[in-house]
């Protein structure tokens, strides 16, 4: 067979007719995709985290203040028709018991109870009379230990007061604070023209010795330079005990309305020693130890 040299031309020509046939012609615009049908899924996004927001605290509102506690007020008719009939029982027994049941509330301010290292005891005594019109306070000393001087106050007939304070700071309240109590006699200029000066004054009583014999005294002492009531060594009070002293004289003087410089000791009132030197009450120790006015002068 003979070869034709024109062949392989013709061939070309006829698949470049084919290619053109099949393309789009020069010029002609590209197609585009019709839009995605409502049902298609769209692309899924690339989570992002956004910070997580800072709770906000709402303030709490400022509590209303609870005004303080009123002071309790005693019932002091009651009381004394109550001491009337005890004063007339023979047994000494049944006597202990009536006081038992005399109890009543102390009389200090709930501020003044909340500054005291122990709660106020109530340990009441008959020995009272009503009227009390109180414009002083006078501090004394029991002379002797704190059982023997409650029993003192609560004998018939005998001699009372409105408050005791042990050693350790125990503060004892016997007598309601608008009733008299028997701890100073008539009469002095001390507080003014006076004829009874218990009837207007409110008594603290203090345990304490006084004066002693350094030897063999296991307390604490004093040691007066002055030897101010004709004595040198006097058993000392301790600071537990003057630290309820002075929130006792604090809460009584605000609410009679008593002024300081009628903060007195009994020695001032009646011719006796007591509270003695060891109670510097606005004045500075002049002994050993030493130590500051208890109290601003007033």
């Amino acid at each position: 067979m003979q070869y034709n040299r024109f062949l392989p031309i013709l061939i070309l020509l006829a698949l470049g007719l084919l290619a053109a046939a099949c393309g789009p012609s020069a010029g002609s615009p590209t197609p585009t995709l019709p839009p995605p049908s409502a049902t298609a899924r769209p692309p899924t996004a690339t989570a992002t985290f956004e910070p997580t927001a800072t709770a906000t605290r709402t303030p709490r509102p400022t509590p209303t203040p609870i005004p303080p506690s009123p002071t309790p007020v005693v019932d002091v008719y009651n009381y004394v028709q109550n001491c009337d009939v005890i004063d007339h029982l023979v047994s000494t027994y049944e006597r202990q018991a009536g006081l038992e049941g005399l109890r009543f509330s102390t009389q200090l301010s709930a501020e003044a109870q909340a500054r005291l290292e122990l709660p106020v005891l109530v340990e009441p005594s008959c020995n009272v009379k009503p009227d009390n019109n109180p414009f002083a306070v006078v501090l004394h000393a029991t002379r002797g230990g704190l059982v023997g001087s409650i029993a003192e106050f609560q004998e018939r007939n005998s001699t009372s007061i409105h408050y005791i304070i042990d050693r350790d700071g125990q503060v004892y309240q016997m007598v309601p604070e608008e009733l008299v109590a028997f701890h100073v006699t008539c009469c002095t200029a001390q507080f003014g023209q006076v004829k009874e000066d218990y009837r207007q004054s409110i008594g603290i009583e203090l345990v304490n010795k006084l004066y002693v014999n350094p030897e063999g005294f296991d307390g604490p002492i004093y040691e007066d330079f002055l030897e101010a009531f004709g004595y040198r060594y006097w058993e000392d009070y301790p600071e537990a005990q003057i630290a309820s002293l002075i929130v006792l004289v604090e809460d009584i003087t605000a609410r009679w309305g008593i002024s300081m410089d009628q903060v007195v000791g009994h020695y001032q009132v009646n011719d006796t020693v007591d509270p003695g030197p060891a109670l510097n009450l606005f004045w500075q120790r002049n002994g050993n130890p030493p130590r500051p006015p208890i109290f601003p002068n007033p």
